[in-house]
């Protein structure tokens, strides 16, 4: 059974002992660990809104009186990234047809883009008032829909609640079997007035106090806090072939990538220059300022688009490609990236005063490794020791 209190344990170890060893001593103990991780883990991890749900033929209660929102999920998405908009589109008409009051399309890459992400985008749907969630998906040429309750928390759904289900190679199917779920479950119908067309939300209040596009000089001075990874974490077994259509094996395949990601992550911000503690990815702000941090590293990994806007940057919005500038000793690299493509970006929020610090340069990249090298980099060339 999975434990994030067992493998934190076992990270702080490893960063204990580094904190003992020369620098090559630690970079071989790295090597020989995420060897033997690596001889055990699958290719392919899992996105973190995958759930184990119970699932029923029941429809939620409250899906023709309460109002709903639909998460959606397109795998192989054009490089525009308007498939999941042409997907929405291709559904709402039926769905709101059946009188269920749809407040906002979510694409879930976005919602789970980052922590605060999670924790903004929660609110909103706290303040329309959301009850119901909907998650529609393409899948290797599959469409599905599944339907359950909106847990009021920034996890937005929890491991083991009911959910109904309908999947089918033809998205007309899939439709119709909601319809007549619908239908069938004998709830009263109260909302009518619907949009006819669906209203897509891509962004969220993320940033509620300044931001700044620069590197805060009291990094040399205050501790930052360095969150895990968030877990797959679901408090009950996710054995191998636990579950239908292989969610626990991908779960599984989450957790092996989560130590890999963990020991990785570890060996990176030794490169840091200042003083910071890796700390767990749920880690309440308060608490940890508490503890004596003042700073909090955080990661956005979506669009590098859909980033532009969460942080508010000014930018055209035909823009097609944006320049990632890898800040060096030397003359800085130029790395060009589609502006719909996934990203990771790093920023660093002051703990008590809420203010964002992105950093002198746009530093985002494919892979979260190259992005918190980018980052680190930045603060060596901006701040002095």
């Amino acid at each position: 059974m999975f434990r994030i209190s067992h493998y934190y344990n076992w990270l702080s170890s490893i960063s204990r002992l580094w904190s003992w060893t020369a620098l090559a001593g630690r970079l071989l103990i790295a090597y020989f660990v995420l060897q033997s991780i690596v001889a055990e883990a699958e290719n392919g991890t899992p996105n973190l809104h995958l759930r184990l749900f119970n699932y029923t033929s029941e429809i939620p209660e409250g899906i023709l009186s309460g109002r709903s929102a639909v998460f959606v999920l397109v795998d192989d998405e054009n490089k525009d990234r308007t498939g999941w908009k042409e997907l929405s589109i291709k559904a709402h008409k039926v769905i709101v047809g059946t009188g269920t009051d749809i407040v906002g399309y979510y694409n879930i890459y976005d919602l789970f883009a980052g922590h605060e992400t999670q924790r903004s985008f929660a609110q909103d749907m706290l303040k329309r008032e959301v009850k119901n969630i909907l998650i529609l998906e393409k899948k290797q040429g599959s469409f599905s829909l599944k339907v359950t309750k909106f847990n009021e928390k920034p996890t937005f759904m929890d491991h083991g609640q009911n959910a109904w289900r309908s999947e089918n190679i033809d998205l007309r199917e899939v439709m119709a079997d909601y319809k007549r779920a619908v239908g069938a479950s004998g709830q009263h119908r109260s909302n009518f007035l619907m949009a006819d067309a669906p209203e897509f939300f891509e962004d969220t209040g993320l940033i509620r106090r300044q931001r700044f596009d620069i590197f805060n000089q009291d990094l040399k001075l205050d501790k930052l806090a360095v969150p895990l990874f968030p877990t797959a974490a679901t408090g009950m077994n996710v054995e191998k072939g636990n579950s239908s259509n292989n969610i626990s094996d991908q779960l599984l395949r989450h957790q092996q990538q989560w130590k890999i990601d963990s020991i990785e992550l570890a060996s990176i911000m030794e490169t840091y220059p200042f003083a910071y503690g890796i700390v767990a990815a749920d880690s309440d702000e308060k608490k940890l300022r508490e503890q004596g941090y003042q700073f909090m590293l955080y990661y956005l990994n979506t669009s590098g688009k859909v980033i532009h806007d969460l942080l508010n940057y000014k930018s055209d919005k035909n823009v097609t490609d944006y320049i990632t500038i890898k800040p060096s000793t030397d003359k800085p690299n130029l790395v060009t990236i589609q502006a719909h493509r996934p990203v990771y970006k790093y920023y660093i929020k002051h703990i008590f005063s809420g203010e964002i610090y992105l950093g002198n340069v746009w530093d985002a990249e494919e892979s979260w490794q190259a992005a918190l090298k980018n980052h680190i980099n930045g603060i060596k060339n901006k701040i002095k020791q």
